[in-house]
């Protein structure tokens, strides 16, 4: 399930349209249930008012990405996506200085996500035809408000709207239209390249640009195409197939800091002893797990991190003894939380095969769930333990690029010393 419709997306409720349920307007990709999903809802209305004197969100191409913004909570939300690579980078600007955008309950909703995703499912028919009733009730309002109520009370409109939160939600889902962590975590745009004016848009869609704006003069930036390939540390070292799959590809976005090519330089010197360790400052957000993994990628190694936490202790640096798990087996696909939350009746017949009881609830159905999950898999005979290596220990084992982050968070760095 795409992080965009977590659990705790189809509770958000801003426009007041946020959870409520159809069963009579689903989109052709849709069955049994249509839900209105708050986030999409405020992306399509933002990216219909666009153009208006009242707008509060600015819309816009640079090369081959969307690029977005939103005025809203006191801050400016930025959004980027590529239809190549299907990520984002995103970022919140509070007086232009860049903090990181993260999906959460209590955190960034991904409304900016999936506005910068609109000229993508606008290539839809359906969407298109949908998007364009909705659109056409918009233009004749004053203001935001006014829109939102028109949509409301609309019976035209608002079934438009079910249609487009079906047909997003089931397109994302299904034709992994973007990619994102299952953290949450959006990568960050730096402040260098805001600075530079380097997402600053080529073409305006509708709305006024006040971030992502260009810089009247550049900065001295390094060569990345250089820098992928001048500062191999080994190019006669051969990876197993797990080591390849650590190894970053240093994205077409990412401008490389003059500071991370000097540190290349000394990492890949002829020196009798070359520096092997590098240390990174800077607040959240500013861009060093990015570039620990930018100098992976120039250096051609497997990239693992550790992230430190304040009661670490010997064995986070180490190793531990941990059972050996089987793997966990199901006779039969089981629906997701998302499948339960939004359709239990759908959810129910995933599960079973069977048509679902009237009154079915999600409760019901996801105690099935866990029922059959635990019965397949109680099977405790035989359990063996392992030591397993921590990622530190085998970065220094096989010769990896191995990130410590936040060191200094640790409240006993005794631990880390004897370590």
């Amino acid at each position: 399930m795409n992080k965009l419709f977590d659990s705790y997306s189809w509770k958000f409720n801003i426009t007041g349209l946020g959870g409520e349920k159809t069963n009579d307007h689903l989109s052709k990709y849709g069955n049994g249930t249509a839900t209105m999903h708050d986030p999409t809802v405020k992306a399509i209305l933002y990216y219909a008012t666009a153009s208006r004197n009242f707008s509060v969100a600015a819309v816009g191409t640079c090369k081959e990405n969307t690029v977005v913004e939103v005025q809203e909570s006191g801050s400016t939300k930025v959004a980027i996506f590529s239809s190549n690579t299907k990520r984002f980078l995103a970022c919140n600007c509070v007086n232009g200085a860049p903090t990181p955008y993260k999906l959460g309950k209590n955190a960034d909703d991904g409304t900016e996500l999936i506005m910068a995703m609109l000229p993508m499912l606008l290539e839809d028919e359906e969407f298109a035809e949908n998007y364009k009733k909705v659109s056409d009730v918009c233009d004749v309002q004053p203001d935001l408000i006014s829109a939102l109520e028109a949509v409301k009370n609309d019976p035209n409109a608002k079934e438009a709207m079910f249609i487009l939160c079906d047909n997003a939600y089931r397109r994302i889902n299904s034709e992994n239209l973007c990619i994102i962590s299952n953290t949450g975590n959006i990568t960050p745009i730096s402040e260098l390249a805001l600075q530079q004016g380097v997402y600053a848009p080529t073409d305006v869609i509708g709305g006024t640009f006040t971030v992502l704006t260009a810089s009247p003069k550049a900065a001295e930036t390094v060569n990345t195409k250089a820098f992928a390939t001048d500062y191999v540390l080994d190019k006669d070292r051969e990876f197993t197939q797990f080591e390849q799959s650590l190894i970053p590809e240093l994205p077409e976005w990412y401008i490389v800091p003059k500071y991370l090519e000097s540190a290349c330089k000394m990492i890949t010197s002829k020196l009798s002893r070359p520096v092997r360790n590098i240390m990174l400052r800077g607040e959240a957000g500013t861009g060093k797990t990015e570039a620990a993994k930018a100098m992976a990628a120039a250096l051609r190694l497997p990239y693992v991190s550790i992230c430190c936490h304040p009661d670490m202790q010997i064995t986070d640096f180490t190793g531990t003894i941990l059972p050996k798990l089987r793997p966990f087996v199901t006779t039969g696909e089981l629906p997701s939380f998302q499948d339960i939350e939004m359709d239990a009746a759908y959810a129910y017949s995933k599960l079973t095969g069977k048509e679902a009881p009237e009154n079915i609830s999600g409760d019901d159905v996801m105690n099935m769930v866990i029922e059959r999950a635990v019965s397949e898999n109680s099977d405790s005979s035989g359990l063996q333990y392992e030591y397993v290596d921590s990622d530190l220990v085998r970065a220094i084992k096989y010769g990896w690029l191995c990130e410590i982050q936040e060191p200094a968070i640790i409240e006993r760095p005794g631990g880390a010393m004897r370590s």
